[in-house]
């Protein structure tokens, strides 16, 4: 085809940008498409290089140069991708640039064609989100059922001891009544309290594995006092013997944490409440509040119990895993819940929790949280470290699961936020 030939072909073109480029890359020619998609008239663009229809980043990567050469090597290079126009917007192009050739085959330039695929990109990109979105409601819906599947095998487990210990005691006091004294009433009573307890830490521990494994589980970010924590959960789950826990405050006697305080409330209970169930009854517990000078504050909770050999450090932490050895007296005990439900909080609060322990030695699990106004923020959480207290967020949270404000005992601790945000 002539050069006229194709000169008008080009100009009848709209719909397409067609133009062509001398052997470096510089604009020869221009057509009325090229000037409606990229917004330059002929005049001010011929001349000039055609690196700058291509964004920033890709042209510093010298794609346009690369480009060429391909067309130069083989013939003709397609590519697809972003592309700039006079105004600075963007839009997504399909480009094919062709090597022109002289008869004897010297390379005198090359010939670009490009079309608008911004409408058929945005339909693809919707299409796959849409997709993706269904993926993760399948997804979402496999876990929910494999849940099921493990929550009632282990309910219909756990559910059967306090029932039958219920069943036995009322049908004592039921048939025996008139006969029992004021002390064996009593004794009675509070183990069926006991009993009422296991079944509603069940179902506590059975809704919070169905929340995290959904990804429903909501936090309520804010900075609370660490030590004040530490101490009433000491207080709250130690009734009978609080002489067994010694609460070590951090250096400073207000270290600050960033996270959810009645999440954090509930990891910590659910570590010293296996600590002093996996301790002698003569041994002490300790709680020691860290506060560390990287942006961090730490729980430690160490017993003197059998210890967990090194090989079961990250079993524990697994959904449905018991802890204690095979021979001891507390094996099989509880949900096997506790210590995966423990992670799953510390990590939605952007913490984590590991453990130190050795056969024979006893155990220290640490809970780690951020520190209030350091850098380190929760995942998801967008604002800016600042040590000033930030607006509260005016939402609620609808959730049963979590411990209540008093920490669960009329007499116990209550946490006292000074800032927050519902994530």
């Amino acid at each position: 085809m002539d050069d006229e030939r194709f000169a008008l072909l080009a100009a009848a073109a709209t719909e397409y940008a067609i133009f062509t480029l001398d052997t470096e890359g510089v604009i020869t020619s221009w057509n009325p498409g090229a000037q409606r998609l990229k917004g330059y008239t002929a005049d001010e663009i011929i001349g000039q290089h055609f690196s700058r229809f291509y964004p920033a980043e890709d042209a510093a990567a010298g794609k346009p140069g690369r480009l060429l050469a391909i067309a130069a090597a083989e013939g003709s290079v397609e590519d697809e991708g972003w592309r700039v126009r006079k105004d600075g917007t963007q839009f997504w192009a399909d480009v094919v640039i062709t090597a022109l050739r002289t008869p004897d085959g010297e390379l005198r330039g090359f010939g670009k064609v490009t079309r608008d695929l911004t409408d058929r990109k945005r339909h693809e990109d919707s299409l796959r989100a849409i997709i993706e979105r269904e993926r993760e409601v399948a997804d979402r819906l496999r876990k929910m059922d494999r849940t099921k599947d493990e929550i009632l095998s282990v309910v219909a487990h756990d559910l059967r001891g306090p029932l039958s210990v219920l069943d036995g005691l009322l049908e004592m006091l039921d048939q025996n009544w008139d006969a029992l004294g004021t002390d064996e009433k009593r004794d009675a009573l509070r183990r069926m309290t006991r009993s009422t307890g296991r079944l509603r830490r069940l179902v506590a521990d059975v809704m919070d594995v169905t929340r995290i494994d959904t990804g429903d589980l909501r936090y309520e970010f804010a900075a609370f006092d660490a030590d004040a924590l530490a101490r009433g959960v000491a207080n709250d789950i130690v009734i009978e013997d609080a002489l067994r826990v010694e609460v070590q405050p951090s250096t400073t006697g207000a270290a600050t944490a960033w996270g959810d305080e009645q999440r954090a409330w509930q990891v910590l209970t659910n570590l010293l409440s296996n600590a002093l169930k996996f301790s002698p009854p003569d041994s002490a517990v300790e709680l020691r509040v860290v506060d560390t000078s990287t942006g961090e504050v730490g729980f430690e909770v160490a017993d003197h119990g059998p210890g967990v050999a090194l090989e079961d450090h990250e079993r524990i932490f697994e959904k449905f895993s018991r802890a204690g050895a095979a021979d001891s007296p507390l094996a099989g005990q509880g949900t096997g819940l506790g210590l995966y439900i423990a992670r799953s909080l510390a990590q939605g609060q952007g913490g984590r929790i590991y453990i130190d322990s050795a056969v024979g030695q006893g155990s220290t699990f640490t809970f780690v949280l951020p520190k209030a106004g350091g850098d380190i923020r929760p995942i998801g959480s967008d604002e800016p470290a600042e040590e000033d207290v930030r607006p509260p967020a005016l939402r609620s949270v609808d959730d049963t699961s979590a411990p209540p404000r008093s920490g669960g005992r009329s007499q116990g601790y209550t946490p006292a936020t000074t800032a927050r945000r519902v994530s």
